[in-house]
């Protein structure tokens, strides 16, 4: 029969490393997933070759993970929901005119999609930059035109900064790729 109590600290080694990776949990939060975790593993433990520890380790740390990943799904949906609630309240139509004196519309006044043209004078850089997708064109333009940081960049994309990280080096790599054929 396998005691748990013999296996807390297996639990805590676990939990430990996810303290500093999460800011969405606090500690005592991730240690009360590990110990759950770890009652699962006992409940669906068989013997087949595998010692209880080494079994109980990947089921808390796949507890921990799956819930980790529930809370930032449900974190990103109230954000989508939120956005979905600003855009019907604050949506004005493109015809709008928004000086009734000079009769300027809306449309008028809203700023272009990112033109390469303007900041690039290398004609290869330009087609190598125009084989990007929108998605990495406006990562590059954040990054290296803009000035802003991965932190940033990460934080205005609602992604996670080694998302961008990623993506910056694969962006670097289709570059110097385009370049140098």
């Amino acid at each position: 029969m396998i005691n748990v109590e013999d296996y807390i600290g297996a639990a805590y080694k676990v939990a430990s490393k996810f303290y500093s990776k999460n800011l969405d949990m606090s500690i005592d939060e991730i240690n009360s997933i590990a110990f759950l975790g770890l009652l699962k593993a006992k409940k669906r433990f068989e013997y087949k070759g595998v010692e209880f520890v080494t079994y109980a380790m990947k089921t808390i740390e796949y507890e921990i993970k799956n819930s980790l990943y529930r809370d930032r799904s449900k974190f990103r949906r109230k954000i989508i929901a939120g956005k979905d609630v600003y855009e019907r309240i604050y949506t004005d139509s493109l015809d709008k005119e928004i000086n009734s004196a000079d009769g300027v519309k809306l449309i008028d006044c809203l700023v272009e999609e990112f033109n390469i043209d303007e900041y690039v004078e290398n004609i290869d850089l330009k087609i190598a930059i125009n084989k990007l997708n929108t998605y990495q064109r406006k990562i590059l333009k954040m990054i290296y035109f803009d000035e802003k940081t991965q932190r940033e960049t990460a934080k205005i994309l609602c992604v996670h900064e080694k998302t961008i990280s990623r993506e910056k080096k694969k962006i670097l790599n289709l570059l110097r790729e385009t370049l140098t054929a």
